[in-house]
């Protein structure tokens, strides 16, 4: 195998060695997280480091640049100056304007970018997956939400006579975590914080029972702060207005003006031009070239997508984002999540004489024990594994909730089950 090669082939193994030990692969399934914040630290980091291998195996197996060489030149003087020219920036003029003769007038129109693609895909690749890295790093602790995730994974796929133990294992170890939180003195100021604790995250502690919703709004921010910050960031990059980029390349596909698509290829052009020096002796001769980026038809189509991507993924993740604040602010969606679990499995009858009683609990349940990364673990678990597990843990820590309370439960009615009309066979 040729030397050039071997080195992409051993480029593209080491990558994916990282992402399979970092989680991006396919060997291993961050469940501590939902489908807005996948789309950046997966989906998005992937498709960029695909992009990355492509630009980088581009510039190094590929041809970089070609320059058309006056005749005189040896082939040596080609070597040399197609590597002077990708180090020291090309310049672009428009085909119906005179080069200008001035240098600074050139300089107004360098192309710095090209040497640099790969490098910027793979820093725009880390910055999608930040935000995971500070979700990982500040969830972790006393309680390890991935692996309390992977466990309801494998619960759900093993079998029946296994699964009521191993429900029970996760419903003790949250219960021994939401236990160790509740404060061991409280002060003339605790409940004003529990209170700012419940609607704002001005007070934020794993003892306020907020920790972890406020990091994960925390990371949702940052994502969203991705999305929208590399518009800005392209801009400077390319030296152009990337953020209006798609609508050029939209208007150049309905449009029949020549003039639209020529503007749109300015901001990746082929053919540019480079200046270089070449001394004989103590004679300085200078000569303008004419030379071609072949990487650039690769550059324009990935840029061109990004563009499109990133609106995509700014747009869901906004939306993801407003979705968290308003599980964050709205009470009465949370008791009606506790609610509707224990009714399914008979806990809170329609009928009972204890039922104002009853209630009375959920709402010290909800406030006192779950708290609000309580109800954002069951969340979490009704959206990696299932409703029907995450609502068996819900009553495993409603029962040790009322037995560690002293509260006699009345016997748990039959839980609701929907029964179809029957057929003609059976009447």
């Amino acid at each position: 195998m040729p030397p050039r090669k071997q080195a992409v082939y051993k480029e593209f193994r080491v990558v994916s060695d990282w992402l399979k030990a970092y989680g991006a692969g396919p060997n291993r399934v961050a469940l501590d997280d939902d489908i807005f914040d996948r789309l950046s630290h997966r989906l998005t980091f992937l498709i960029l480091v695909i992009f990355t291998m492509v630009a980088a195996a581009q510039q190094v197996v590929g041809e970089k640049m070609r320059c058309w060489l006056p005749p005189n030149f040896h082939w040596s003087h080609g070597n040399y100056t197609r590597e002077m020219c990708w180090l020291t920036n090309t310049y672009d003029i428009p085909w119906n304007e005179s080069i200008p003769m001035q240098k600074k007038d050139r300089e107004e129109h360098e192309i710095r970018y090209y040497q640099w693609v790969p490098l910027i895909l793979l820093c725009m690749a880390f910055m999608f997956y930040f935000p995971k890295f500070i979700w990982r790093t500040l969830s972790g602790g006393a309680l390890c939400m991935d692996h309390v995730m992977l466990r309801l994974v494998e619960c759900a796929f093993s079998k029946r006579s296994e699964r009521k133990a191993m429900l029970g294992d996760i419903a003790d170890y949250l219960d021994g975590y939401f236990t160790s939180t509740t404060p061991y003195h409280k002060n003339c100021c605790y409940s004003k914080r529990m209170l700012l604790a419940k609607y704002t995250c001005m007070v934020c502690g794993r003892r306020y029972g907020n920790y972890f919703l406020t990091t994960s709004l925390i990371s949702k921010y940052v994502y969203l702060a991705n999305a929208v910050l590399v518009f800005y960031l392209l801009n400077d990059f390319l030296s152009a207005d990337f953020s209006l980029y798609g609508l050029e390349v939209l208007r150049g596909f309905v449009s029949t003006n020549h003039e639209s698509g020529r503007k749109m290829s300015l901001r990746f052009p082929v053919v540019t031009f480079c200046d270089i020096q070449i001394r004989h002796m103590h004679v300085v001769q200078p000569w303008t070239l004419q030379c071609v980026l072949p990487g650039n038809l690769y550059n324009e189509k990935i840029f061109i997508f990004l563009w499109f991507w990133y609106l995509f993924v700014a747009v869901l993740t906004g939306v993801g984002f407003l979705r968290a604040i308003y599980n964050f602010v709205a009470r009465p969606r949370k008791l009606f999540f506790i609610k509707k679990h224990l009714r399914i499995r008979g806990r809170y009858p329609l009928k009972s004489e204890n039922k104002a009683l009853i209630r009375k609990n959920i709402i010290k349940f909800a406030d006192e024990y779950l708290k609000q990364d309580g109800i954002f673990l069951m969340e979490l678990a009704v959206k990696n594994g299932s409703d029907l597990l995450a609502g068996d843990i819900l009553v495993g820590l409603w029962d040790r909730f009322m037995e560690r309370n002293g509260v006699i439960q009345e016997k748990p009615s039959e839980p609701i089950i929907l029964q179809s009309e029957p057929n003609d066979s059976q009447t």
